[in-house]
């Protein structure tokens, strides 16, 4: 005859299995989920290369410098260029005395990343403001020769030359 306490300690072990069959299968199908969840990161190359360009500054910030480099038939060529902490400046001080319409020249690294996907992102980033020149100045508007001679105010319109308002002339 067999002990009674044998077939309860075989039931409990075969339990025991079951459970711990039940748990590795659960954590199977949980490892699966989550490998499916996750995106699968495209991997980058990154290619920097350092170049310069010169040209009139046409807006500049704390964050960033725009210059126009030149000119086709159909518009002008404009470069933006981020500025970080690291950025140097050239003759002057600080980039605040460089202002719109200054020339100059930057030098910088332009950065590309190509994914596996075969997008392109690139930016410009300054490591040298160089100032050239001072902005030229524009000549001022003044008033014409002849009204500074004659000494004489131009007279004003007369009635019949003004406008007429959108709905007509009302006849009284």
């Amino acid at each position: 005859m067999i002990p009674a306490i044998t077939f309860r300690k075989a039931a409990l072990i075969e339990n025991i299995s079951r459970i711990g069959l039940a748990g590795i299968f659960i954590l199977g199908l949980a490892a699966a989920a989550l490998a499916q969840t996750q995106p699968v990161k495209a991997e980058e190359k990154t290619v920097t290369e350092a170049k310069e360009v010169e040209g009139v500054v046409s807006g500049i910030s704390g964050s960033f410098i725009a210059i126009v480099y030149g000119e086709n038939k159909e518009a002008s060529l404009e470069m933006a260029f981020d500025l970080n902490k690291n950025v140097k400046v050239g003759h002057k001080k600080s980039l605040s005395e460089i202002g719109m319409g200054d020339t100059v020249k930057i030098d910088y690294d332009q950065i590309t990343k190509t994914r596996d996907d075969g997008k392109k992102i690139s930016w410009r980033v300054a490591r040298m403001v160089s100032f050239l020149r001072k902005a030229d100045k524009k000549p001022e508007l003044t008033e014409s020769a002849s009204d500074v001679d004659n000494g004489e105010v131009a007279p004003e319109p007369e009635e019949e030359s003004l406008p007429l308002p959108i709905k007509g002339i009302r006849q009284e």
